[in-house]
């Protein structure tokens, strides 16, 4: 049965009703107009800021997507898509890395520096009477070399030489001998001229 309304009813190519201005036959009407699919991107521009600054925290990119609520392939195609995000991101990590580095392996070898310190000096100015003065003095300060990280420094830059499993080849020789002797005697004989023979 067919709908009663004001308007004409057109009929489509497979015999169902089309009325004018029902929203399924303006897509039908138009292939062109249809939206993609899929949701439009959270992708913006001012994450190539953040993303290096997250890096620089040291977070990974698994929790990189967490903070920008997005899932990981999500973030990974972020990174695919849009080169200046991907090269910030990079550049953190790198910068991040260098200053470890730097820091693991002057902890490795121990190091000296100086600090500024401020100390009060009280001064006498006559019998009972004293002054006080704070006065910055620059103060020398040194840190031991420390061997866990200097054994991490090298087991990672000199894995084959620093591991802390080394592999060891070692190569047995079979002796063959026959099994059946007739007396230990023989079978001690023949031990003794296949160990000669090696």
């Amino acid at each position: 049965m067919l709908p009663i309304t004001s308007q004409p009813i057109d009929f489509s190519l497979n015999g169902q009703p089309k009325c004018p201005n029902s929203p399924s036959n303006t897509m039908a009407d138009e292939p062109e107009s249809q939206p993609k699919p899929g949701q439009p991107t959270k992708y913006k521009p001012e994450y190539c800021e953040q993303v290096k600054k997250l890096a620089l925290l040291g977070l990974t990119d698994v929790e990189m997507a967490e903070f920008f609520e997005v899932c990981e392939d999500t973030f990974y195609e972020w990174k695919k898509v849009h080169p200046e995000f991907s090269e910030a991101a990079s550049a953190g990590k790198v910068k991040a890395d260098a200053e470890i580095a730097h820091s693991l392996y002057d902890r490795a070898k121990g190091a000296q520096w100086t600090e500024q310190a401020a100390f009060k000096i009280r001064n006498q100015t006559g019998p009972g009477q004293f002054t006080e003065e704070v006065q910055i003095v620059e103060v020398r300060k040194a840190a031991p070399p420390d061997t866990q990280a200097a054994s991490l420094w090298l087991r990672n830059r000199r894995p084959k030489s620093w591991r802390d499993t080394q592999h060891i080849e070692q190569t047995v020789a079979q002796v063959e001998a026959p099994t059946e002797f007739t007396s230990p005697e023989e079978a001690a004989r023949a031990y003794a001229e296949a160990v000669k023979g090696q």
